[in-house]
């Protein structure tokens, strides 16, 4: 049985570690929340690129340091909060992907993707870290 309102609030390490058990919390929500494929594949390359920048970027991998991972379920409508403990950045001074001059860099593509497949997106630099805000409406 589906169940309209969640509210999922953990911690974690800041290590790869946790994209497994992110993986794993996710595919626990979907057996008991219907929605599309194209919506959980959406959700799912989503937090993982928000918690794999969280890791690498924000954190450093600095075990003295965690990542905060909220998720909240509405009626058809997931929030998912994304805290990372790092110096914080610009998501708007990261540089597009699909410009021939940043074609072969090796980073900026998660925030693209974040934004791409989301139907809403905010970072959000708390002077403590970066705040990443989802949202996406499933069916």
């Amino acid at each position: 049985m589906d169940e309209k309102n969640l509210n999922i609030n953990i911690s974690l390490p800041s290590n790869k570690d946790s994209l497994h058990l992110i993986e794993e919390l996710l595919l626990d929500f979907r057996k008991s929340h219907s929605m599309s494929d194209e919506n959980f594949n959406n959700l799912i390359v989503s937090v993982t690129e928000g918690i794999n920048n969280a890791i690498i970027h924000g954190n450093k991998y600095s075990n003295d340091k965690s990542i905060g991972f909220q998720l909240n379920l509405n009626g058809n409508r997931i929030s998912i909060i994304i805290m990372d403990q790092g110096e914080g950045f610009d998501s708007e001074e990261v540089s597009d992907p699909r410009l021939p001059e940043n074609l072969l860099k090796g980073n900026g593509r998660g925030v693209f993707i974040i934004k791409n497949l989301m139907n809403e997106t905010e970072f959000i630099n708390t002077g403590n870290g970066t705040k990443l805000f989802m949202t996406l409406n499933i069916d």
